[in-house]
């Protein structure tokens, strides 16, 4: 449902904190298809579903089930999701209402924009369970915060919370939780309000720019 061109796209597996799996993937892949060609549609928020989690990384239960092929299948699939996400032709901000951990960090920094909950904890703590960020954390990253300080984030795998990540430029801005979404929709009503040819063309040059 779009107001004023705004639209929310939520993560819904609250009992498992919104972890990503196969199916919610596939889903999200989806929606951005259909979305992308959607011309009432302005800006994309993104969230998690409940109070306390954005998205809480990739579902460790299913990886744990699947063999090399399902895990490549898994990797593949994430990727291009993350990478549907960074391209999605309108302005794409994440309101990170709760732990943004391993995959769900990488959603959050597949956005434009970040902007936290005071509650918020993020983090890629792929390293502690002998992996590394494999949905394009690496890269976003260091491209996003530099690379010393990604280094940092990805080797130590330790979460930080909204004020260090807002020290740290990984998000824009901090929010008390139920002021998150109502600031977020704020932000968003102003970019929505701007040329939409030129905001998806600012976009398309920054994303080229960085990856040059």
């Amino acid at each position: 449902k779009l107001n004023n061109g705004i639209g929310i796209l939520t993560f819904s597996r609250e009992k498992v904190l919104n972890a990503l799996n196969e199916e919610l993937l596939k889903e999200g892949l989806e929606f951005l298809r259909k979305q992308a060609l959607n011309s009432e549609l302005k800006v994309l928020v993104v969230t998690g579903k409940g109070t306390k989690s954005f998205i809480a990384g990739a579902d460790i239960a299913e990886l744990s089930k699947t063999d090399n092929e399902g895990g490549r299948r898994i990797s593949r699939l994430g990727q291009n999701f993350m990478n549907s996400l960074s391209q999605f032709p309108r302005p794409v901000i994440a309101a990170i209402n709760g732990f943004a951990l391993g995959g769900g960090l990488e959603v959050a920094i597949s956005a434009d924009l970040r902007y936290a909950s005071t509650k918020a904890k993020l983090g890629l703590p792929e390293v502690t369970l002998g992996l590394i960020p494999g949905y394009g954390g690496t890269q976003r990253l260091a491209r996003l915060i530099g690379v010393g300080k990604a280094s940092e984030y990805i080797f130590s795998g330790d979460m930080v919370n909204a004020e260090q990540a807002l020290n740290d430029g990984l998000v824009q801005g901090v929010f008390e939780p139920d002021e998150l979404i109502p600031a977020v929709r704020k932000i968003a009503n102003k970019i929505a309000s701007r040329a939409p040819l030129a905001l998806q063309s600012a976009k398309r040059a920054i994303n080229l720019g960085t990856q040059m």
